[in-house]
């Protein structure tokens, strides 16, 4: 695997009815029908980061005892693959690559399952309430209220939107180049970026009202998403199919930005990354074939997109499957 492993940690406990991975500095872990690795990382600053690459050939369902003290806040997202997660007292939430999740569990016990035949790569990051407000300049969000009370037993747990820049952080830490004496830093630096990010779509979220359309513009968007989803490898541009539809494309992009939380080519160009990832696991065609198809004309700015998008460039990933 790629992550490289220097504070690493967790042991399963196999008394227990499911498998429970305690997170413990200096120890490597195991989970039946899991190979990978999990890292994680402490800055000595009230922030923690998180990251795994997991091949799962079979179902896992492990949970997790907590090794924060009450008191954090965190951001939660798979760059690649999917799994669910159930906080103490709460009905499971997915966690995958259109989903992530902002969350304070001050309850040991959330469990987690990772369905079998798939890749994941997975980001978490902590934040201690005190660093939080630090950070914030104690300037901290309303919105962010039920996650900062002085209890010590909270659990809430929410599901918001992968923005662009957040894509770009997660996809940033899995790179390659990331090695040497200041991996730690940047490491670092992406961690406060990714938490942001999380942050930042959970209040914006909050805060958008949305409007009721006409219905000819109902109609339209559902069109031109319908157009989308099924060929998103045609030469589709926002500024085009707003002309068709007989609107400003500034207003195509708030409809789009209404109801999937990316603006209309933001969206085009996560169904296209969608359908080359389907192209490649199933391994019928050459990467060219899969470049075309997916709406790029020349393999290089497809490797270079597909790299941004889930980490790893598109060649490892057809060698994989």
């Amino acid at each position: 695997m790629n992550a490289r492993q220097e504070e690493c940690s967790g042991v399963l406990d196999r008394g227990e009815p499911e498998d429970r991975l305690s997170m413990r500095d200096g120890e490597r872990f195991a989970i039946p029908g899991v190979r990978g690795r999990m890292e994680k990382l402490a800055f000595g600053t009230g922030l923690f980061l998180h990251l795994a690459e997991l091949e799962v050939e079979q179902d896992a369902f492990f949970a997790v005892e907590n090794y924060m003290a009450p008191g954090w806040i965190g951001g939660s997202w798979n760059i690649l693959g999917e799994l669910q997660v159930q906080p103490p007292g709460m009905a499971p939430l997915s966690c995958g690559e259109s989903d992530a999740l902002i969350m304070r569990v001050d309850t040991t016990g959330t469990r987690y399952l990772l369905p079998a035949g798939q890749l994941i790569r997975h980001i978490g990051v902590t934040c201690t309430l005190e660093s939080l407000h630090q950070r914030f300049n104690g300037n901290l969000p309303a919105a962010l209220a039920p996650f900062v009370r002085n209890d010590d037993d909270v659990v809430d747990m929410r599901v918001t939107e992968v923005t662009p820049r957040m894509r770009s952080v997660g996809a940033a830490m899995f790179a390659r180049q990331l090695h040497g004496a200041g991996r730690r830093f940047q490491l670092e630096g992406l961690a406060i970026l990714f938490l942001y990010e999380i942050i930042d779509s959970f209040c914006e979220g909050l805060d958008d009202d949305s409007e009721d359309l006409p219905d000819w513009e109902q109609v339209a968007l559902e069109r031109i998403m319908v157009r989308i989803q099924q060929d998103p490898g045609a030469p589709l541009v926002a500024r085009q199919l707003a002309d068709e539809m007989g609107m400003a494309e500034t207003r195509l992009n708030s409809l789009f930005k209404a109801r999937t939380g990316k603006r209309c080519a933001e969206f085009i160009r996560a169904e296209r990354m969608a359908l080359a990832r389907r192209l490649i696991e199933e391994g019928e065609l050459a990467l060219k074939q899969v470049a075309l198809r997916a709406g790029f004309n020349h393999v290089s700015n497809f490797s270079r997109a597909y790299k941004s998008w889930y980490g790893e460039n598109p060649g490892r990933a057809q060698r994989r499957s």
